[in-house]
């Protein structure tokens, strides 16, 4: 099952009027999109996509990292076309401001820190969702990612 399949299959009618419903809908888009942008970026030939989603008040931090074959690879590491890359982070940072909309429209916190991660070959997808604003240095998105990925590499390399 692809990435599409597997997020059409939690959505029900859109002409319900169960808001949360159509808020969980519209969310579960975004999230889509980002883990296709992520597959589009790597021409889908990856086995685990790890996308982190970084978002405060005025800053927004947007990465992937995936695993082909039991090895972690940076996203450089896993485009098939480099030049690609800057893009590609330009793009999800910016879509992230599509959380703060659908969040705001339907009076629902704003998440922080969204981890997501989508098993190309089974169609699994995981997200953890945190609330809490991370605004120390130690605590910035940039470095949540590169804990994030050193402990992905590091479990592969024991």
């Amino acid at each position: 099952m692809g990435i599409m399949e597997f997020f059409n299959k939690k959505k029900i009618d859109k002409t319900t009027t169960n808001k949360e419903v159509c808020f969980e809908d519209e969310f579960t888009d975004i999230q889509s999109g980002l883990i296709s942008l992520c597959l589009e970026l790597t021409d889908s030939q990856v086995d685990t996509v790890f996308a982190y989603c970084g978002i405060e008040d005025h800053s927004f931090m947007f990465n992937s990292f995936f695993e082909k074959d039991g090895t972690i690879l940076s996203a450089r590491q896993a485009a098939t076309d480099v030049s690609l890359v800057k893009e590609f982070l330009r793009i999800g940072t910016h879509d992230l401001e599509n959380f703060k909309s659908v969040c705001t429209k339907w009076n629902k916190p704003i998440p922080r820190q969204i981890k997501m991660i989508y098993d190309v070959k089974t169609g699994k997808f995981d997200a953890n969702i945190s609330y809490e604003s991370r605004i120390p240095y130690e605590l910035e998105g940039g470095n949540v990612f590169k804990e994030w990925f050193d402990k992905e590499l590091s479990e592969r390399t024991q």
